[in-house]
Formats: C-alpha cells, structure tokens, sequence
C-alpha cells in the first residue's frame, strides 16, 4: 500500500512528495460498444449473469427520467446496507429486488426495473448514448456490454486529477461488494470500459457537503492556522494531508464551492475582498465586494451548482448576493443588528435560502426561497446556544440544530416529521464543526476540541465515534 502523499501548494503551483506518477490514459470518442476482452482484472470480478434474464423489452419511452443527484444519492446507499457496511456481491442474491451484481447495482441507482438490466442492454440506444471522454460528467455510466462475467459497468463521479488519468465512481465487484474509490481510466488493468450517458438523466446540480475538498462526497477536516495563514487540509478519499500557504492574520476562511467542479474551494474573505483558489484550474479570483463588519455568508443562491458570494450587514440588517449565474446583486433588507445569519435548503429546492437566528429572542426565522413571502419566527433556543444547522436526517432540507456549550449539549429539529432530539456529546470549549464525514448525505455531528488539537467525529451511518488528534490551539476548523 503506497503512504499517503503530502501536498505542498501555494497559489496554483503544486509541489507533491510521494506521489505516484500518473497513470496512463486511454482517452477517445467511444461510437461504438466496447469490445469485451477475455482477460479481466485478476482482483475486480466483474460481472453478471451468463444465462438470459426475464425482463421487460427497453423503450426509451417506458424507462424513468432520473436527476443525477437521485442517482448518486442511491449508489451511496448500498455503501452502508450491511450492518453500516458495503453489500456484498453475488450474482444469485438480490437486495431491495436487485441483484447484488454490477448491472443490478447500476440499475438499482437508476431505478430501472427490477431485478436489473445487464450490461450489453444497457449499452443499447433505446438506453444509452455514447459519448466521448470529455463529455463525462457525474452518474455518466461507463460500461463493457460483455456477456456474463464479461461485461461490467461503473457510474462515473468525477475526475480525480486534470489530466484525467484517473477517476472516482461507483460500482459493485467482486472484492468486497459496494465501492466508491478511485479507478484509472477507463479501469484497472486495461479492462476496455467505454463512456455513456443514459437517455433520460436529467443533469443539474449534485450537492455536495460542505468542507468536500477532494470531491468524493464526504467532508473533509480542514484547519486554517491564522498564525501563519496556512490551510491544513486532511482529504477523505486517500487521507494525504494538503498544506496551502495562503492567507494571513486576521483573514475569515470562506470555504465553498465557487467554480461548480464538485470540490470545496480555499478562499479567505479580508476586509472587503474575496479571494479565491479555484480547484477547478488552480486560478485566483480577486472580488472587492464588502466593508469592514459584514459577515460572509456564501452559498449556492441560485441554484445552478455553484456557491455565491453573500455577505449579511449586520449594522443595517441587510443581505447582499452576488449571484454567479448572471452576476447580478440582489439586496434584501431583513435583519437587525445582532441577528446571526444561519442560511440553509429549508426548503429542498436545491436553492440557499436567507435565515436569521436572534439570540435576543432564541426566535429562528426562515426566507424560503420558494415562497420568501412566507416568513414565520420560530423560538427555540436559550441564551449562549450555537446555532448548527444542516442536514440531519438526509431528507435533503437544513434542520435547526444547536450546540449549548453550558452543559456540552446538541439539539435537532428534524424536518422529515417533525420531531427533536437531545444528545449530551461535549465540552463547554468544544467547537461544533458538523458536516457529512462519512458520505451518506446526513449532517454529522462532530466537535474539534482546540485545548487538545483534538477531533470528534460521530458518523450517523452507524454511530461510531472517530477521534483525531490533529491540529493546535488557535486553528481555526474551516469547512
């Protein structure tokens, strides 16, 4: 098993220790199926049912639209269906009515009908189109329509590096079930696998958690060190550590996803001016959009995939959005001072929504962007508590949540029914830093102790508690 790599970067110029040399790519345009080779993967076992399987003839008319997010959301289940881990793999044994093979797993994702299509219909035009390299994008599925143990098939994530050697999906193999791991292109010892995307997926934007640095869908731990102005950053995906010598004393970390590539961007908010590390193409981008007191409050406003620049005067209780997708600024006056801006998707519709926590009062208030006229103050709180709010029961709407440091106490109101819960999980100089650690699309619940450098980290697919010592006092945790 190679180490973890360290990463030295500073303003676009990656210098790595211990890292592998790329991987060869086989890039093309694919116009036709991909040729089934007899060799396969010694450790994969790719594969699918030799003998015929009774399924409903394919017309396109007759199969389901499917958001890529749904489809994503899916493959990330069978991760945990087996008492918190992956499903394993059979080609006998359905889950849910689908095989637990590779072409029932994919078509589990893509709610097909059940027990699953296998790959050589799935590469036909009433499903699929080919399309080129280049043109993959997330739930794209990658596929070898062979016969039986022959055939195999991928849903394509992102890419892992921009050269595009190497890739992130999901699939369902024969070394341990359900996976979500880097893959070199097309796959792993030459298997041929071409490129193609399903006739009837609806592309938009795919959420990803806050803190995703490395694009695998789980937030990762970041630090950033005002003493020196370095990030710190410990990825998911391959635990290497990611130094970034960029910022100084003072400066607020405003972490988001500003260029839409899947990946949190580093990017600092001083006195005025945004300034943003692109992880898209490692560019800058240098916005003076802001006075002296606002509070930065970026988020994806508008729907189209990537984060705004927002800022919340607090001296006039007015918001600012700088909305990406045209560069237009909307201004909403609504707040008082005092207020903490708390925004969130209360309302599901993929859109950041404008909300204000008033400690005065303990009264939350919601701007829906869906209906932004219907505002109605909710008192739930008492003097001192933190506001946490995010996705706790995966329902894909922000719950209100606390954190009271007085007595190390979590509190979350969970939108799906309606109900509460209390958790006693802390110290009073705990810092709550929730965030979907382990990739299930649920908010965790998670603590970073700065008196130790320690992290806490409870996983709410199956409860576990993970802890760290990473980090000093007066690190700043910034997802």
């Amino acid at each position: 098993m190679r180490r973890p790599a360290l990463h030295l970067v500073g303003l676009g110029v990656l210098l790595a220790v211990g890292v592998p040399s790329a991987l060869a790519s086989t890039a093309g345009v694919a116009t036709a199926a991909a040729v089934p080779v007899a060799k396969l993967p010694f450790w994969a076992t790719p594969g699918q049912p030799t003998e015929a399987q009774t399924m409903p003839s394919v017309s396109t008319d007759s199969l389901p639209a499917v958001t890529q997010a749904e489809v994503i959301t899916r493959a990330q289940s069978w991760l945990h269906a087996r008492d918190g881990g992956p499903l394993p793999y059979s080609v006998s044994r359905t889950f849910q009515g689908y095989r637990t093979d590779c072409s029932g797993f994919v078509s589990m994702a893509f709610g097909w009908a059940k027990p699953g299509y296998v790959t050589s219909e799935m590469a036909s035009p009433s499903m699929t189109t080919p399309i080129s390299k280049d043109q993959l994008v997330q739930a794209d599925l990658l596929i070898n329509p062979g016969i039986g143990p022959a055939g195999h098939v991928v849903i394509f994530d992102h890419w892992a590096d921009a050269a595009h050697t190497s890739y992130f999906g999901y699939e369902q193999s024969g070394d341990g079930g359900t996976h979500y791991r880097q893959i070199p292109y097309p796959y792993f010892d030459g298997y041929e696998m071409s490129p193609y995307r399903y006739n009837r997926m609806i592309i938009g934007p795919v959420t990803h958690p806050n803190g995703d640095y490395d694009g695998d869908g789980k937030t990762d731990q970041s630090l950033f060190r005002p003493s020196d102005g370095v990030w710190y950053t410990r990825l998911s995906s391959n635990f290497a550590v990611d130094v970034l010598r960029w910022g100084q004393k003072g400066d607020i970390p405003v972490p988001a996803d500003y260029d839409g590539d899947g990946k949190t961007d580093h990017a600092l908010y001083r006195n005025g001016t945004w300034y943003i590390l692109n992880s898209g193409n490692g560019s800058v981008t240098v916005v003076p959009w802001g006075t002296g007191g606002d509070i930065p409050v970026p988020g994806d406003y508008d729907g189209d995939g990537k984060a705004d620049l927002s800022l919340f005067r607090p001296s006039t209780g007015t918001w600012y959005v700088r909305r990406s997708i045209n560069a237009s600024v909307q201004t909403v006056a609504w707040g008082k001072p005092g207020d903490i801006p708390v925004p969130g998707d209360y309302d599901g519709d993929k859109r950041m929504d404008e909300a204000l926590y008033r400690p005065s009062t303990n009264a939350w208030s919601v701007r829906r962007s869906s209906n932004p006229g219907s505002i109605h103050p909710e008192v739930w709180g008492v003097a001192g508590d933190i506001p946490i709010q995010g996705d706790y029961d995966g329902d894909g709407k922000t719950d209100q949540a606390l954190y009271r440091p007085s007595t190390g106490t979590w509190y979350t109101r969970y939108s799906g029914n309606g109900t509460a819960s209390m958790l006693p999980w802390g110290t009073g100089a705990d810092l709550p830093v929730p965030g979907d650690y382990d990739g299930d699309g649920t908010t965790d619940q998670a603590l970073f102790r700065p008196p130790t450098g320690t992290w806490y980290t409870r996983f709410s697919s199956n409860l576990d508690v993970s802890t760290l010592g990473w980090g000093l006092s007066g690190d700043i945790p910034a997802m």
